[in-house]
């Protein structure tokens, strides 16, 4: 009964010890957006929650941790180059008009300096710089000097009309007019997005205790709820099925499983996902986290006395685009779940140990971020399809359904660099397809076939 007291008191010392060093950093916890959830162990690249940081008792190293993470320049330059990349093309669609005044010239000679005319006046209207100078001429005046150039590049254009009034020939056309980047990620939160969940795996490592054996289920069943809860995303529940990849490209007509169970019903435009967990039970040792080129630094009174257990998560999904089965992203993550302080003492680890309560809140954090992940991932990828030539027009098999809209604009994925960029628009719309035309209408359409376009936001 003695050592009993005597171990408690040791035990509640070090644990108020651990609390008072964590005190400056519970506003960094508590306000700061980028740690907020996770925070993430900079050494082995694991996430743990503010709560269950505050669970681990690290004292010391949980500073050196939070510290390292809260001034790491890596994460604003992360961001910034990500806003960057959201501002990867600005487009504008111009109808400007040029002239050329017929005298004593060809009609074809001044139809072309009327469009030269109309395709300056559209670059300009599309942006302009003014580059200047000033000049002292002889009787010491001041003459000023200008030069306005268009900043805006011409990707395409179309004549409307043209026509001759009063001797000047009239040009009128429309152009898109703006920077194109090959690879952008311009993000929108408002786009339909369409995931469906596949069957994946779920592992459990032997030293896990049973009580713990459901988690890896209900991780995987709260990420599709939570998708399901995102507004923008429609989520369908086929978890109970492996999807088929049809790797061999097999006729599905003659497949025995399709015959049976019916064709998986996923469509072009749609996303599948595939969810993998591995859950296992291991020990933190803080001084870990203090490593630095193989040393382990020195520290006046230090207090990482105890080590925790720990329930280890890991999770990957892989996403795919349905049909091309082509992989879009494979999102990897690992979490720690402290569980209690590792001890000799069995009444020691019981007494740490955290209720279910603390250990579900846990998994729904971790379950919530990852479904976050995935929809930013799918919020920021670009909308493509492949140009089908059908009845003499240019039909994709995307439509309303996965956010196109009336008139918005498509680029063709040009191979070669040094081609110019040809200029799509959207002309008739369905749930399910979109008619396009291209800006340029001296282009020959059914060579379009079989390219891939990409819609501009």
């Amino acid at each position: 009964m003695k050592s009993f007291i005597i171990s408690l008191i040791f035990f509640l010392a070090i644990v108020g010890n651990a609390n008072a060093q964590l005190a400056p950093f519970k506003k960094i916890l508590e306000k700061s957006p980028i740690l907020s959830p996770f925070h993430v162990l900079k050494k082995t690249a694991e996430k743990i929650s503010s709560l269950g940081l505050k669970k681990l008792f690290f004292g010391v190293t949980v500073g050196s941790m939070l510290s390292e993470a809260y001034n790491n320049p890596a994460d604003k330059e992360n961001e910034n180059s990500r806003i960057l990349k959201d501002e990867g093309y600005k487009l504008k669609k111009i109808i400007s008009k040029g002239q050329g005044f017929i005298n004593n010239i060809d009609e074809n000679e001044a139809k072309r300096r009327a469009l030269e005319d109309a395709l300056y006046y559209a670059a300009i209207k599309g942006g302009a710089s003014v580059d200047g100078f000033s000049s002292i001429k002889n009787d010491t005046s001041i003459e000023e000097h200008f030069t306005v150039r268009p900043r805006s590049k011409i990707l395409d254009y179309r004549i409307l009309k043209s026509y001759i009034e009063e001797n000047i020939y009239i040009v009128e056309i429309e152009a898109i007019v703006g920077n194109i980047s090959k690879n952008p990620m311009v993000c929108k939160n408002d786009r339909p997005i369409t995931i469906k969940e596949f069957k994946g795996t779920n592992i459990i490592i032997s030293n896990m205790p049973a009580r713990y054996d459901n988690l890896g289920k209900n991780i995987i069943n709260l990420i599709g709820n939570n998708l399901k809860n995102l507004e923008n995303i429609s989520y369908y529940n086929n978890k109970k099925d492996y999807y088929n990849f049809n790797k061999n490209n097999f006729d599905l007509a003659y497949d025995y499983k399709t015959l049976v169970n019916g064709a998986q019903d996923v469509r072009y435009g749609d996303y599948i996902y595939i969810p993998n967990i591995k859950l296992s039970k291991s020990i933190v040792y803080p001084i870990t986290y203090l490593i630095r080129d193989k040393k382990i630094p020195k520290i006046e009174n230090p207090s990482y006395l105890l080590d925790s257990d720990v329930l280890r998560v890991e999770i990957s999904v892989d996403i795919f685009n349905a049909l091309s089965n082509e992989k879009v992203k494979t999102i990897n993550d690992k979490y720690l779940i402290p569980l209690n302080i590792d001890s000799n003492f069995e009444y020691l680890e019981m007494f740490t140990k955290n209720d279910d309560e603390f250990i579900n809140s846990e998994i729904y954090n971790i379950a919530l971020d990852i479904a976050t992940m995935i929809g930013k991932e799918l919020n920021c990828q670009p909308l493509t399809a492949d140009i089908n030539f059908v009845n003499n027009k240019l039909i994709v098999p995307i439509g309303k359904k996965n956010g196109v809209r009336e008139n918005q604009l498509a680029v063709l994925e040009n191979i070669s660099s040094n081609t110019e960029w040809t200029i799509l628009s959207v002309s008739s719309l369905t749930e399910n397809s979109a008619t396009l035309i291209p800006l340029n209408s001296n282009i020959k359409i059914n060579q379009l076939a079989g390219k891939k376009t990409r819609f501009l936001e």
